[in-house]
């Protein structure tokens, strides 16, 4: 179906047989070799967008438009093709109506595959925009944590370090008594460290895994905090993405973090499981509850910043935070999270 009269063009590996802007001037079909149609992505990196081999024609669409190219050629290898000028195009669509058909479907399959791959580009693009979002707001959230827990912890020690200073010269009893609570206090900050080091990727994961990091944590809280939990679990024995598992293991110490310390609960009941495509987990306590419509993150309070963080990590792991909560009812919190959405922040 070429024109007799077409010219044989050979080029060599790498070689571009024309670049985007050019004016179309001829269309060709691939002899032999193969040729990559290249073009630029929304962060200005050239990008594969189709791959054509032996038999296959490129370039006939801008030189039916009469426009200039949108996408630029280059030869992955060795490669011959014939050249066809518009002038032989013309006169072959004026007497083979097959060749107009044929290029009429060409052309249209051509830009089918242009449009998906410039939809996964763009796609592409969008998630490394949510990628950024989510550090973002993961940063937004250890700071918060640190100006909630540590650095509020620092500057109540500083007063007491002052107090116990002035005490030395009038009354070494009480400065002494003020130094032990000092070290107490110090100790305790040194605790809320190590647990906001060990949240942002707990190390016991790699070991017990995630059922057995939470029944650990468990047994912690029971121990130390007279705090009875009860804790089920449904189709999570498999391994689950790690970041997903990162995230539901925080979720769950800082729930019952925020049980601990808000809710004068004695019970507290833990759900996880499949569901579907996703993971359901379900944080339930008997403690005093409290007003949802409080939870903002434009004016939050002390016993707000552990909700507001684990409705961040819900939501950087593609997935939604539910609170059931009145004022002397106790609490739940019910998250969804999908598996896939996890897998994609691991792209990072």
């Amino acid at each position: 179906m070429v024109a007799s009269g077409a010219e044989v063009g050979r080029i060599t590996q790498g070689e571009r047989v024309f670049r985007e802007g050019d004016e179309a001037k001829s269309a060709f079909v691939i002899r032999s070799g193969s040729i990559d149609i290249v073009g630029y992505g929304p962060d200005g990196e050239e990008r594969l967008l189709n791959r054509l081999g032996r038999g296959e024609v490129f370039g006939e669409m801008a030189l039916l438009d009469q426009t200039r190219r949108s996408a630029s050629a280059v030869a992955r290898e060795e490669t011959e093709l014939f050249v066809i000028t518009r002038e032989e195009l013309v006169t072959l669509l004026q007497h083979e109506p097959r060749m107009a058909l044929w290029l009429l479907g060409l052309s249209s399959h051509r830009l089918r595959v242009v449009t998906r791959l410039i939809s996964q580009m763009q796609e592409a693009h969008e998630v490394n925009l949510k990628i950024l979002a989510g550090q973002e707001a993961e940063r937004r959230r250890i700071g918060r944590d640190i100006h909630d827990g540590v650095a509020q912890s620092f500057a109540d020690l500083i007063l007491r370090l002052q107090s116990a200073i002035q005490f030395l010269d009038r009354d070494p009893e009480q400065a002494r008594s003020t130094l032990a609570e000092l070290e107490d206090g110090l100790r305790d900050t040194l605790e809320k460290i190590r647990e906001l080091v060990a949240n942002l990727f707990p190390r016991e994961l790699r070991q017990a895994g995630l059922v057995g990091v939470i029944e650990q944590f468990i047994d912690r809280v029971a121990v130390s905090d007279q705090l009875l939990v009860s804790f089920s679990h449904q189709g999570v024995d498999d391994e689950l993405p790690a970041a997903l598992e990162a995230t539901i293991c925080c979720i769950v110490q800082e729930a019952l973090n925020n049980v601990k310390k808000h809710a004068a609960a004695t019970e507290a009941r833990i759900e996880l499981k499949r569901v579907g495509t996703g993971v359901e987990l379900a944080i339930e306590d008997n403690g005093c509850g409290f007003d949802p419509d409080g939870l903002t993150a434009e004016h939050p309070t002390r016993s707000t910043y552990g909700l507001l963080s684990m409705q961040e990590r819900a939501k950087l792991a593609g997935g939604d935070m539910e609170v059931d909560s009145r004022i002397g009812t106790g609490t739940k919190l019910r998250f969804v999270i999908p598996v896939q959405a996890s897998r994609t922040q691991e792209v990072d």
